[in-house]
């Protein structure tokens, strides 16, 4: 399994990440947005997308955005949707997609990167649990770098 962070040209990679989402999430009726649309996304310099892969093939990963603050100099990281296949769920799947995307923020000198959960998703919450996040009472997440 390799985990990387994609470029802004990868559109395919990109569509095979949102085809994971689609299955993690049930998504209902989803329709892919444009591939213009998608290509603006990967090029947009706050927008991060990370996947893992087997053989060539995406089987999971996470997108989020880049957040400047106010109270420091040092940018913070929203992990806004992660997923990974069914088929390589219990694999260290996802903790090898937050260990690099830990990776990536501690070298660009982030602050921390945070992810909210809904109370209901019992297997996210023990999960950003059993990774090293604090859970805050509005259920984020933080990761201190």
């Amino acid at each position: 399994m390799n985990c990387q962070l994609l470029p802004a040209d990868a559109l395919s990679d990109f569509k095979a990440l949102l085809t994971c989402y689609e299955i993690a999430f049930e998504m209902e009726n989803f329709v892919c947005p444009n591939d213009k649309h998608l290509l603006s996304v990967l090029a947009d310099d706050r927008f991060r997308a990370f996947v893992a892969t087997v053989d060539g093939q995406v089987i999971g990963g996470l997108t989020g955005f880049i957040l400047p603050q106010y109270y420091s100099s040092k940018p913070q990281f929203y992990l806004y949707d992660m997923a990974v296949l069914p088929a390589y769920h219990r694999q260290g799947v996802g903790r090898a997609l937050l260990e690099e995307l830990k990776s990536y923020c501690t070298t660009a000198g982030f602050d921390n990167f945070f992810v909210q959960a809904d109370l209901e998703d019992t297997h996210a919450l023990e999960f950003y649990r059993a990774t090293g996040g604090i859970a805050a009472e509005v259920m984020h997440f933080t990761y201190d770098l």
